[in-house]
């Protein structure tokens, strides 16, 4: 009977070892993910990280929502230069 019990801790430990797998591969990839839109939107794709922290994340969202990218800001100097 020990044996069997053995096997079910072992058991349980590889499925919460894959869970904990799975959950590290889910926030690699949404770091990956915010760190791409931040990079596209003309900030330093590090700000991304910030997403991590609970309500910083909210601010940044806000902040990525309502604030003119510095990649529009980097346009718009482009079109002036060229028209003059």
């Amino acid at each position: 009977m020990e044996q069997v019990a053995s096997l079910d801790l072992i058991g349980t430990g590889v499925a919460f070892l894959a869970f904990l797998v799975f959950i590290l591969a889910l926030f690699v990839l949404m770091i990956a993910i915010w760190c791409q839109i931040f990079k596209k939107a003309g900030y330093h794709p590090a700000i991304g990280l910030l997403m991590l922290i609970p309500l910083v994340n909210i601010v940044m969202l806000f902040v990525l929502a309502f604030s003119r990218w510095p990649i529009y800001k980097k346009l718009s100097q482009l079109t002036q230069n060229k028209e003059e």
